[in-house]
């Protein structure tokens, strides 16, 4: 019986191993990128950068700690804390917060915003979803300026691995990845998975600040039934239907619901933020295609043009349905958000910025209104303004590497 022959070819396996420490270069380089986060130039109005390890000293090195950006008029008045960035993967939310930092001015009271609130979420993104890692915009002068587009969740890498099921802080049963949706991780826990201890950091910033209002910046798909909204604890729920009104009759065609936080869905910022601090708690919602299940391809131009051929076509058929049907049928809902600008059919990102910053400017006014300590924030871009001129008309120059 022939013995078996092992054929060795030293040259073919020097060129195997070279290949292998290139690829492996090359995902070492890629793995650190993802860990960059998108440039953001510091405005005038910014009067100082913390951590929010300050108010959870275990975060400090760790993925989860995130810059903390603080407005102070040196102006007594009222103290506001917006999150954006809970979800890497809305991202009109942190686009908004970018224009926020680099726009905003505070004349009376103290405004504080956390542009990436789960930093570990940018990092990274979906498996099996195809995103893109990040997107641009330009500037009227050509120049452009990249943000990131990432996961609805903390990196695995930074939090693993999920328990079969999540326990929340709050005591509901949830499926094991919510241990790593930050949104669902209120009030937070000090000790508890990464993603709780960066929930816990924002009610210890909220608790330590005496923050009056909190204020949260999300999105969802189109056909979500919670989409066009501003979800609102029941302290809150006065102030916000006071900045539902001014938006409805200052903005032609601004169309916002008002919903009251659900008391048995528990772990979202609108309910435990309510309950555990002073704070009054508000949520506010823009519907984005690129997190719909509707949707084909995401590319750049679907998330920044809000463009997708099926969101088209379920709109159209909805028209059809609603014109031809009685009863019952004639309010069937496909969407639940009608495209923000109907004659193309797509929700485009400027848009969806508009709505959220002057759902803030509202309730930043309602605020001032409803109690007697106010405040005071110019160089909010205008809603109209955004509309016509697009979001890089208000985005400072890329700052240089």
């Amino acid at each position: 019986m022939e013995m078996e022959r092992r054929i060795h070819h030293p040259r073919l396996s020097s060129v195997l191993t070279a290949l292998g420490a290139v690829w492996a270069a090359v995902a070492a380089v890629l793995f650190l990128s993802a860990h960059r986060m998108e440039p953001l130039v510091v405005g005038e109005g910014v009067t100082s950068i913390r951590r929010l390890s300050e108010w959870h000293t275990p975060l400090a090195g760790t993925p989860g700690d995130t810059d903390v950006y603080v407005l102070d008029s040196g102006v007594e008045g009222a103290k506001v804390l917006i999150t954006f960035g809970t979800h890497p993967n809305e991202v009109a939310s942190h686009v908004a917060g970018t224009l926020m930092v680099e726009n905003a001015v505070c004349r009376e009271g103290m405004l504080m915003v956390i542009v990436h609130t789960n930093a570990s979420g940018f990092t990274h993104g979906d498996p099996q979803e195809a995103y893109p890692t990040r997107f641009e915009i330009e500037r009227p002068d050509g120049t452009r300026r990249w943000f990131r587009f990432g996961s609805r969740y903390t990196n695995p890498v930074h939090q693993w691995p999920d328990p079969t099921l999540h326990i929340n802080p709050a005591g509901q049963v949830l499926a094991g990845i919510d241990s790593r949706n930050l949104n669902r991780c209120y009030p937070g826990r000090p000790h508890g998975f990464l993603t709780e201890q960066v929930a816990w950091a924002v009610c210890e910033l909220i608790r330590q600040e005496d923050v009056d209002l909190f204020i949260d910046i999300h999105e969802a798909a189109p056909e979500y039934p919670t989409v066009n909204v501003m979800i609102a604890h029941e302290r809150a729920m006065e102030l916000a239907s006071e900045a539902l009104i001014d938006l409805e009759m200052g903005i032609p065609g601004f169309e916002i619901n008002l919903e009251p936080s659900p008391l048995n869905l528990r772990g979202l910022t609108h309910r435990e933020v309510g309950d555990s601090t002073d704070a009054m708690a508000v949520l506010m919602e823009t519907a984005n295609p690129s997190q719909g299940r509707l949707k084909g391809r995401t590319t750049e131009e679907q998330v920044v043009e809000g463009r997708d051929s099926a969101y088209t076509q379920a709109y159209q058929h909805q028209i059809e349905i609603q014109a031809r049907g009685t009863g019952d049928e004639a309010s069937r809902r496909i969407l639940w958000a009608l495209p923000y600008d109907s004659a193309s059919g797509t929700y485009p990102l400027r848009f969806r910025v508009a709505r959220h910053l002057a759902g803030i400017e509202s309730l930043l006014n309602a605020l001032t209104y409803h109690t007697d300590r106010g405040i005071a924030v110019e160089g909010i871009p205008d809603h109209g303004d955004l509309i016509t001129q697009g979001i890089g008309a208000f985005l400072a120059p890329p700052p240089e590497d």
